[in-house]
């Protein structure tokens, strides 16, 4: 069951950085053209979260419940934090996405109270650039310590 779910989220991080990527976009186009902000527009942006809900789920699910690494990794937690591969994981990578999280959230309150479409665009563009931003800083890239694959097959 682990690999399975470490599979889905490994795959997963990709839909959710396309679907990221193309919210900016349409968001950014939209401020800069003034174009009105659309029923598409709406579909977009609550897909991106969507998919970063569905990302998150799948990562508490490996963290809390499936992870062979983790108990290990909390009953020697002073020792662990040495090992920079276990603190991503442990403390770094976790402690990022559920700010991504949090961002992503705020981002989608915050442009549904806007009062007009610019401001809105405005609104969604910074915080999914945020919410992007603090996911692309987590990602465990290759080349890092605690590397992963781009694609597990």
């Amino acid at each position: 069951m682990y690999g399975v779910v470490l599979f889905v989220h490994s795959w997963t991080r990709w839909l959710v950085l396309a679907a990221g990527i193309a919210t900016l976009v349409v968001a950014i186009r939209g401020r800069s053209t003034g174009r009105p902000w659309s029923d598409s527009d709406q579909r977009l942006t609550r897909g991106f979260v969507s998919a970063l809900d569905l990302q998150a789920t799948l990562g508490l699910l490996l963290y809390f419940v499936l992870s062979p690494i983790v108990p290990r990794t909390m009953s020697e937690f002073k020792a662990s934090m040495h090992v920079s591969a276990l603190r991503f994981f442990a403390i770094e990578h976790s402690t990022m996405m559920v700010l991504a999280l949090i961002a992503a959230h705020v981002t989608i309150v915050s442009a549904k109270r806007a009062a007009s479409a610019r401001a809105r665009q405005g609104r969604v563009a910074i915080g999914v650039a945020l919410t992007l931003l603090l996911i692309l800083s987590s990602v465990p890239w290759p080349g890092m310590a605690a590397a992963r694959p781009l694609f597990r097959f």
